[in-house]
């Protein structure tokens, strides 16, 4: 599959490229990332019909949190929503 990005064609492998670049990025600034099946996804959140692919946080998640967690944003931001979550 090929899509433009910047005006440019861009293959899968670039895409896979740039993602892996942005999770590093994420890491330096203390982001922390899971899918459904790493061991630290909430399990209480796998339990909600339709749960995220994969979350992001900051911080550290403690033993307690493991009985709930809030999940803020949408799957489907406005137009003039759309730039405020890489901010």
């Amino acid at each position: 599959m090929r899509t433009t990005y910047g005006g440019q064609v861009d293959t899968g492998c670039r895409r896979i490229t740039r993602a892996a670049h942005e999770i590093t990025g994420w890491e330096q600034e203390g982001i922390r990332y899971a899918a459904r099946s790493d061991p630290e996804y909430p399990g209480q959140l796998l339990t909600v019909p339709q749960p995220p692919p994969f979350l992001t946080w900051r911080g550290v998640l403690e033993d307690l949190d493991a009985q709930g967690v809030a999940v803020v944003g949408t799957r489907n931001p406005s137009p003039r929503g759309s730039p405020y979550p890489g901010n």
